[in-house]
């Protein structure tokens, strides 16, 4: 199953190092076109940068007029889609000056990566093949090349297609069988995690990960270390998600010490502990709290959230079962400043989110924190004040059941429509209002 969507914190596959050598000889200059794939490749980042830049910047000029707001949006929209349809008519027509069949062996990576981003999936296929299939090459350049094709067949846009994800498993054995390639042995399994569509091919990389991982050197370990930490920090999520806080706590801790998450620990020790304190500088529909006679879910929620938008009907859904029997919603709001791209004073986007949540259909007791902004602007208090920090917040939406005796039972971060732990957290708030007091 892949990853839910959280909105802010998500990783972005990035590729990095694919053009490092031949972009020092790519002939790109200032006049006439690159003479390298690596300088096809320069030139073109470079080119998306500038555009992009001009579109934000057309966006951040127009006026605070909400209808200006919109307009620009809607441009900057068409603009990003020409951009892409640019982008890829500009790699095209520099991939086109190359031949597959004649590239300089340690040139035909970077054309591989060239041709992906052409939208040219079997001709990136045959520069791959052409990189690392060459007689001579050393074992851990082999692996490497591999693990560049990898990352390009699943690069930002292109892991949603599931095409993508199977060629880019497929080299998994075929670095397997590479003498001393642990690292890009991690590296390999790291790049997939979370494309699986279950959790058992992510929980069985994860732990082919933590196994790979004892082999390895400290040195070894150093240069994966993101990836290793990762793996722990995914798979401790995984648990989360299927509302196993104890083995998520057990994984994080059996992590080598110079990668222990110590903020991850920390997140789940507080399953089983009496939930954080809600402060608010205003309460909208009422004052609420964390503790209730039945069961709550404190819910941290945003107004430019997609995600948050896709879960409300999950969670009008359980506001209508479970609402008469004692279930106790409440959302957490911060103030950022502004509201659909209008600048605001405190007052005027309290006003602003209380129209939007009621027009959601959300009548229950939102706490808004204005110091949430100011804290992360460093001119109030520190940061550890704000409901944020102290409920640990990775990412929007954030889902947290507190039981009858105001202890925090479970937190799940992110959302996905239709998973597995929509039952499970049904489940949950189920048992806790048909069981008895924990105390």
């Amino acid at each position: 199953m892949s990853f839910p969507h959280i909105c802010a914190g998500v990783t972005t596959i990035v590729l990095i190092g694919f053009h490092g050598a031949s972009a020092q000889s790519t002939g790109s200059g200032h006049a006439g076109a690159p003479r390298t794939p690596g300088g096809c490749l320069a030139a073109g980042e470079q080119y998306r940068d500038s555009a992009y830049h001009a579109l934000n910047r057309a966006r951040a000029d127009a006026s605070i007029d909400s209808a200006a707001k919109q307009r620009a949006n809607a441009a900057m929209t068409r603009g990003y889609a020409a951009l892409d349809r640019a982008a890829l008519a500009r790699n095209r027509k520099c991939a086109a000056t190359f031949n597959v069949a004649t590239i300089d062996f340690h040139l035909a990576t970077d054309l591989g990566v060239l041709y992906f981003r052409a939208g040219q999936r079997e001709l990136a296929g045959r520069a791959f093949a052409r990189a690392f299939g060459r007689t001579g090459l050393r074992d851990t350049a082999r692996a490497n090349a591999m693990v560049t094709a990898m990352t390009a067949y699943i690069a930002v846009y292109a892991a949603e297609d599931p095409r993508n994800v199977a060629l880019s498993a497929a080299f998994i054995p075929r670095i397997d069988s590479i003498p001393d390639a642990l690292e890009q042995r991690v590296r390999a399994r790291s790049l997939l995690s979370g494309l699986s569509d279950n959790d058992t091919a992510d929980d069985r990389r994860a732990h082919e990960i933590f196994a790979l991982a004892d082999q390895m050197s400290p040195a070894q370990v150093q240069r994966t270390a993101s990836d290793i930490g990762g793996a722990y920090g995914q798979e401790a999520m995984r648990y989360g998600d299927r509302l196993e806080p104890d083995s998520a706590l057990a994984l994080l801790r059996s992590a080598p010490a110079e990668l222990r998450d110590a903020p991850a620990i920390a997140r789940y020790e507080m399953v089983g502990r009496p939930a954080p304190a809600l402060h608010a500088d205003t309460w909208i529909n009422g004052m609420g709290s964390e503790r209730n006679p039945g069961v709550t879910l404190v819910v941290f929620t945003a107004w430019w959230c997609h995600d948050c938008l896709d879960s409300y009907p999950y969670i009008t859904a359980l506001e209508r079962e479970f609402g008469p029997r004692g279930l106790h919603l409440v959302f957490a709001v911060a103030l950022e400043g502004q509201f659909r791209g209008v600048t605001m004073l405190p007052a005027q986007e309290v006003k602003a989110d209380s129209g939007y949540y009621r027009e959601h259909g959300f009548t229950c007791p939102i706490a808004i924190y204005h110091r949430d902004m100011a804290d992360t602007l460093g001119t109030v208090a520190p940061s550890d004040t704000s409901n944020a920090s102290r409920y640990r917040i990775i990412g929007w939406p954030a889902f947290y059941i507190v039981d009858k005796d105001g202890i925090l039972r479970a937190e799940i971060v992110g959302w996905a429509a239709g998973s597995r732990r929509d039952h499970e957290l049904h489940s949950m708030i189920e048992r806790l209002l048909s069981g008895p007091s924990s105390g």
